[in-house]
């Protein structure tokens, strides 16, 4: 305070002391309104906005596009799984057949049976699974058109799908049905990670 008082030569009372008076200082605000300058950054928000609006509805479309396309080659899969099943079905069956030929002459082995005739009934069929696959898939399909967020429920059915694609796989002892598994295994992984993107 004495260098403010020495360098503005102030004498009498001190500042310390001016400064204890109430009311002496008062900030008055000034209203210096600038429309031009307000109806600018107005317009500049305002196109910005929608600018971020019409770029985020169109990278929606092509991730829905997109989506649309990989369970379509789902959907591919599925009907060449459908066709080959019952070949698979069928070579079960001969070797469970054989397999009671050689039990009815003796030569085999009654646990073997029972086993392979297990293992028959458990992988013989994949009708439900791909049942259950085709549910999820067109579940999905008809959320992506909701116009609303769903990014939660595809997420949902990606897993739902991907879990029956798994258990088709360890069904299909068959070489055809295994590529397509892998195939279709793809195709849901690219979609769980773009499903990620939605909200």
């Amino acid at each position: 305070m004495e260098t403010v008082q020495t360098k503005y030569d102030l004498a009498g009372p001190s500042l310390h002391d001016m400064l204890q008076v109430e009311n002496i200082l008062f900030v008055e605000e000034e209203n210096n309104e600038n429309k031009e300058l307000e109806g600018i950054l107005f317009s500049a928000l305002t196109e910005a906005l929608e600018s971020l609006k019409k770029m985020r509805n169109q990278e929606g479309l092509e991730l829905m596009n997109d989506l649309s396309v990989q369970a379509a080659k789902i959907h591919k899969s599925i009907t060449i799984i459908k066709e080959y099943a019952p070949e698979v079905a069928l070579h079960y069956r001969e070797k469970l057949v054989q397999r009671l030929a050689e039990f009815a002459e003796g030569a085999g082995d009654e646990s073997r049976l029972l086993t392979e005739a297990a293992i028959l009934a458990d992988k013989a069929d994949v009708n439900e699974e791909l049942t259950r696959l085709e549910s999820h898939l067109l579940q999905f399909s008809d959320t992506l058109e909701v116009d609303e967020p769903v990014g939660r429920k595809l997420d949902f059915l990606v897993q739902e799908m991907n879990r029956e694609v798994n258990t088709i796989g360890s069904k299909a002892n068959d070489s055809r049905m295994t590529r397509e598994v892998v195939e279709m295994k793809s195709l849901l992984e690219k979609m769980k990670e773009q499903v990620q993107n939605i909200e």
